[in-house]
This record gives C-alpha cells, sequence and structure tokens, in this order.
C-alpha cells in the first residue's frame, strides 16, 4: 500500500496503481493541493483551478491541459467504481507542487505551497 504526504500530512483516501504509476481520488488530491475541483460529466472532464493554474483532464485520455498547454500523460485519469483517480505526479506538478517517492517506505511527498487539509464528503470522490 502506498501512502501519500503533503506537506508532511497524511492524505486519507486509499491509492490504487496503474502501470506502475500511483493515482489517488480527484476530490481529495486536488483540494489538499489548494485547488478547487469540478467535475464536467458531459465530457468526463475534471477542471482544477488555483490562483495561479488551471487544469482540463478528461477521463481515460492521454493528454490533458495545463495553463492552456497541452501535456502528454503516462497513465490516464481513470474511473473506478463511482470515483475518478487522477495520477498524483501529474496532478501534482500541474498545479506547481514538488513531488518525491520513497520506494522503501511505500511514501509520496508532495511539498506544496497551497497546500490545505482535505475534508472528506463521501467514499473518496
Amino acid at each position: 500500500m502506498v501512502t501519500i504526504a503533503v506537506n508532511g500530512h497524511p492524505l486519507p483516501a486509499a491509492a490504487i496503481t496503474r502501470h506502475g504509476r500511483v493515482l489517488l481520488p480527484m476530490r481529495v488530491t486536488f483540494a489538499a493541493l489548494g485547488a478547487t475541483v469540478r467535475y464536467e460529466p458531459h465530457g468526463r472532464v475534471i477542471v482544477a483551478r488555483t490562483s495561479a493554474h488551471a487544469v482540463r483532464l478528461p477521463i481515460g485520455s492521454q493528454t490533458a491541459q495545463v495553463d492552456a498547454h497541452t501535456v502528454r500523460l503516462d497513465v490516464p485519469a481513470i474511473v473506478e467504481g463511482a470515483t475518478a483517480y487522477v495520477p498524483v505526479r501529474f496532478a501534482a506538478q500541474a498545479l506547481g507542487a514538488t513531488v518525491g517517492y520513497d520506494a522503501d517506505a511505500a511514501l509520496v511527498t508532495i511539498a506544496a505551497a497551497n497546500y490545505r487539509t482535505p475534508r472528506v464528503k463521501s467514499a473518496c470522490t
């Protein structure tokens, strides 16, 4: 099991791994990074914004938009059950955070200027 910590605070969400990449529920991830987030169900697009960055992440796509630039993804965002999952490294870096990984400890560390303690409304959506 992989633990994700933002500014030393573990996130209250279970990570999943796909093709060697760690994904987390979108709302917990973007909220912890200080972003507002919404899901556009018609186009199946996750939209996250901070005062400095804007991200558009279509579910299942190998590309995303970060501040109007197209970025290629190692793995796409996915929906599993009723939860949208986003690639942690991409989400954090797109919003200006720094990401590290300690394989021995199974720990992803994120240093983010806009960290907010996430409030979980429901089962990790």
